[in-house]
């Protein structure tokens, strides 16, 4: 009966393994880190919206920028966004028959700060795409050259932004963004105490490749 007991024990043991087993190799659940803090560098094409007639080449741009994220409390998606951009553009403008062109350069620099929203955070080992949504005001110290005579201004305008990064490893991702710039625009003394408004609204779109820390 004891040789009986002990086979009927060790059967048991067998019959419970497999689900023991199952137990032990079933993966952790994928979740996001609680905070983290992002750095990253972007190149953009940016395209002002109004420019003055024959000055039509001077409203796009190359962009070069860098940005910071921070997203500082544990299971929010929502944290703050500090960057600055740079970009110069260049043409000539006509100005009639007998007169040489006259080379007009503008030169726009952007710092920001604002708000981002995760629609939705990526976690070591699950879905890699993280949308975002985000706001804020922009400073623009913006010259314009016209054949060796300089105006600059500072003027602020919101921004609104839309974007999708795609996580390649725990600590790298690459993205595309757009972002809306509005209400930035600067008024110009003219001779004859006459007034232009130059307008830096404007339309960008760009990609990114950012660290995590």
């Amino acid at each position: 009966m004891a040789l009986a007991a002990i086979a009927a024990g060790c059967g048991a043991l067998q019959t419970e393994s497999p689900a023991v087993q199952r137990v032990a190799v079933e993966p952790a659940p994928s979740s996001p880190e609680p905070s983290y803090a992002t750095l990253n560098v972007y190149a953009a094409d940016r395209q002002l919206d109004q420019v003055a007639e024959g000055l039509e080449d001077i409203a796009q741009f190359d962009i070069v920028g860098a940005e910071g994220i921070v997203l500082p409390w544990p299971q929010v998606p929502l944290g703050f966004e500090f960057g600055a951009s740079y970009g110069s553009s260049a043409t000539s403008l006509a100005i009639g028959p007998g007169f040489a062109p006259l080379d007009v350069e503008l030169t726009l620099i952007g710092v920001s700060a604002g708000l981002r929203l995760y629609l939705y955070r990526a976690g070591p080992g699950g879905f890699p795409l993280e949308p975002f949504i985000a706001a804020g005001v922009t400073k623009v110290y913006a010259n314009v050259d016209v054949a060796g005579l300089g105006f600059a201004d500072a003027p602020t305008g919101n921004y609104l932004r839309a974007g999708l990064q795609l996580r390649l490893t725990r600590w790298l991702h690459v993205g595309i963004d757009y972002r809306r710039l509005a209400g930035a625009s600067s008024t110009v003394q003219l001779d004859g105490g006459n007034a232009a408004t130059v307008d830096f609204d404007n339309d960008q779109v760009g990609l990114f490749v950012g660290v995590r820390f």
